[in-house]
């Protein structure tokens, strides 16, 4: 009787078990796995700088020294970098004719690797490439000094970075990716100024969405957040007839429009080129925060990406980096001067 009797409670208890199951199969309660949370990642941006040639640590790289000392006392600050990002132009537009020498180069790649404790990126400004005299040569130094940067950090720099992938575009080096903390990084080489030759602008806008769109899809499912770093302000290039750029930068842009609506993920787009600083929700993608580094800031924007879907990104100005930025979204029916018409 004792083992009938529990035969009948084991049976009894199957039951309910497996009407709980069924009912938590169509409700998902119980198979549902806990949504992955991250950290807040904090990292600097800057460009338009620092036009300096002398020896670092020479009295004549004023605004180098500075910047090198700040970030590399960052380990004790509230806000301490995780990397940092060169948006492009170190050479003054000026000199840019005559003077993209092989030096200036190797300066730059000495200053954000043996210099420098934080990880560092760089993509191409037009001063460095577009506007030199003899491009293919510009591009040359470029790529043996700055491409793939990762490979000439320091210990300290690859140590730091250890765990975090760099992906590199086959057709174009200078086009990057990696994924931190539940965010996808994207570096392109959009440049400036005026198109000097049709066919490497064609190839490289190519190249430029093709790495967008595979990398952005590729990741979507698991990330939090698109950054982008390009060197060209979008706006301000397409509102330039002399430049004759606005149909590639109207193509970019697009194309970062469509990728943002369809993920529906904040985007954040930084970019340098106009030597100012700004910070808006300025296009009709109202997921879309831009901001442009201003020059020769005496300490770099640091921005941070949080968990908080109402303020992904906090931006930090070169006065005060407890100074918070978060710019009003757009409202819909808003179609501002500055809003892109695309």
């Amino acid at each position: 009787m004792f083992f009938e009797g529990e035969n009948k409670q084991v049976k009894h208890s199957i039951k309910i078990i497996s009407l709980l199951t069924a009912v938590c199969l169509m409700s998902a309660c119980s198979l549902t796995k806990k949504e992955k949370t991250y950290d807040a990642i904090t990292f600097i941006a800057f460009g338009d700088t620092p036009y300096e040639t002398a020896p670092i640590g020479a009295a004549k790289t004023p605004f180098l020294n500075a910047f090198l000392g700040y970030l590399n006392q960052t380990d004790t600050h509230p806000l301490a970098p995780e990397f940092t990002i060169h948006v492009g132009d170190f050479i003054k537009g000026s000199e840019s004719k005559k003077h993209c020498n092989e030096k200036r180069y190797i300066f730059m790649k000495d200053a954000l690797t043996a210099k420098l404790k934080t990880p560092a990126f760089i993509i191409p400004g037009d001063n460095e490439y577009n506007d030199c005299g003899n491009r293919s040569e510009a591009i040359g130094f470029w790529h043996t000094y700055l491409g793939k940067l990762e490979d000439n950090w320091s210990l300290e720099q690859k140590t730091a970075f250890a765990l975090t992938p760099v992906n590199r575009q086959n057709e174009q080096q200078d086009n990057f990716s990696f994924v931190r903390q539940g965010v996808l990084f994207i570096g392109i080489n959009l440049v400036g100024s005026r198109v000097r030759d049709v066919k490497e602008w064609d190839a490289r806008i190519n190249n430029n969405i093709s790495w967008l769109t595979q990398q952005i899809e590729k990741n979507e499912k698991y990330v939090r957040s698109v950054v982008i770093f390009a060197h060209a302000d979008p706006i301000r290039n397409i509102n330039t007839p002399k430049y004759r750029n606005a149909k590639y930068m109207k193509a970019v842009m697009n194309n970062i429009l469509s990728l943002s609506t369809t993920t529906g993920k904040p985007f954040l787009f930084i970019h340098g080129d106009y030597h100012f600083f700004e910070s808006e929700y300025s296009w009709y993608g109202k997921n879309i925060l831009r901001v442009m580094v201003g020059q020769k800031m005496d300490k770099p924007i640091v921005i941070t990406v949080t968990n908080d879907i109402n303020t992904p990104f906090i931006v930090n100005d070169k006065d005060d980096h407890f100074k918070i930025i978060v710019p009003s979204l757009v409202p819909e029916s808003a179609t501002g001067n500055k809003s892109l018409s695309l």
